[in-house]
C-alpha cells in the first residue's frame, strides 16, 4: 500500500476545484508524484492534475478510480475553518481496491476508505494520447486570474443576445483573443507572451470549467496552447506541479 503526505493547503484548494464536473477521478501513485485525471460525460475535457513528490519515486505505481464527490466531500474538510490547525492530509493507495483518506489538524483526525470503481477510468483515454502540441500555438498569459473573466464576460451577454456559441479563441502576437463566433462585436483579449498563431473554437461551459483555479492562491502562471481548427489546452503551473485540460474543439453550428 502506497502512502502519500500532501500538507500544502493551497495545493488541497487547488484540487478541490480542479475536477468540477467529473463523476469519478483516477488517483494515481509512482514515477515521482501523484497524477489524479478523469475525462467528462461528454468527453469535451480531459483534466489532469500533477503534484511532485521526490519520496515516492521508488515505489511500484498503483491507482484507484473513486468518486468524485466523495473525494472533493473529503477536501473540503480538510479546508474547513472548523478544523483547528490543518496539518497532513495522507493517501494510502492499495491498487485497484481502495484509497484511506486521513485528514489530521492539531486536535482532530479524520479518516475515511473510498473503493475503487472498476468500471470507471484507469489510463488516459486514446484521443489524449495521440495528441501533439509539440508544434501547437501557445500564449504564457500575463494575469491567469483575468482568464476567470472571460467566462463571466460571455455568460453576461447571453442575457441580451440569443447564443454566444461557440467562441473562437485565437492566439495572436500579444495574446489571447475570445470572441463569440461571427460576432465582431463582443471581444475578450488577455494579454501573454506568445509563440505561433492559431484558431480554434470552444464552448462556453468549457470555459468556466478551464478557469475554476485561475484566481487561487498558488496559481504561479497559465499556458494556452491551441492546435489550428483542432484541440486546445490550458495548463497551470503551481510551486510542487501542474494541472491541465485537454479541450477538444467546438463544433460549428450549420447556418
Amino acid at each position: 500500500m502506497n502512502g502519500i503526505i500532501l500538507n500544502n493547503s493551497d495545493v488541497l484548494r487547488i484540487m478541490s476545484k480542479a475536477f468540477d464536473g467529473l463523476d469519478e477521478i483516477r488517483i494515481q501513485a509512482g514515477d515521482g508524484g501523484l497524477r489524479i485525471f478523469g475525462i467528462n460525460k461528454a468527453s469535451t475535457a480531459y483534466y489532469s492534475m500533477f503534484i511532485q513528490i521526490p519520496s515516492i519515486s521508488k515505489i511500484k505505481e498503483s491507482g484507484v478510480t473513486v468518486s468524485t464527490k466523495s473525494f472533493s466531500s473529503l477536501l473540503d474538510l480538510a479546508l474547513s475553518g472548523y478544523l483547528t490547525g490543518f496539518e497532513v492530509l495522507s493517501l494510502s493507495i492499495d491498487n485497484d481496491s481502495h484509497i484511506i483518506v486521513t485528514i489530521t489538524g492539531k486536535y482532530t483526525q479524520i479518516e475515511e476508505t473510498l473503493i475503487h470503481m472498476p468500471s470507471g477510468i484507469k489510463t488516459e483515454p486514446p484521443q489524449v494520447r495521440t495528441l501533439d502540441f509539440s508544434k501547437a500555438a501557445i500564449s504564457k498569459v500575463e494575469s491567469p486570474k483575468d482568464y476567470k473573466l472571460v467566462y463571466k464576460h460571455f455568460d453576461t451577454i447571453q442575457s441580451f443576445v440569443n447564443t454566444v456559441e461557440p467562441i473562437e479563441i485565437a492566439i495572436v502576437s500579444d495574446g489571447v483573443e475570445f470572441k463569440p463566433l461571427r460576432r465582431t462585436q463582443h471581444l475578450h483579449k488577455l494579454e501573454g507572451e506568445s509563440t505561433g498563431e492559431a484558431k480554434s473554437l470552444i464552448s462556453l461551459p468549457n470555459i468556466k470549467l478551464t478557469s475554476e483555479v485561475a484566481d487561487l492562491a498558488g496559481i504561479r502562471g497559465l499556458e494556452i496552447y491551441v492546435i489550428n481548427d483542432a484541440s486546445m489546452k490550458f495548463k497551470y503551473h503551481f510551486n510542487s506541479g501542474f494541472l491541465e485540460y485537454v479541450v477538444s474543439r467546438a463544433i460549428e453550428p450549420q447556418i
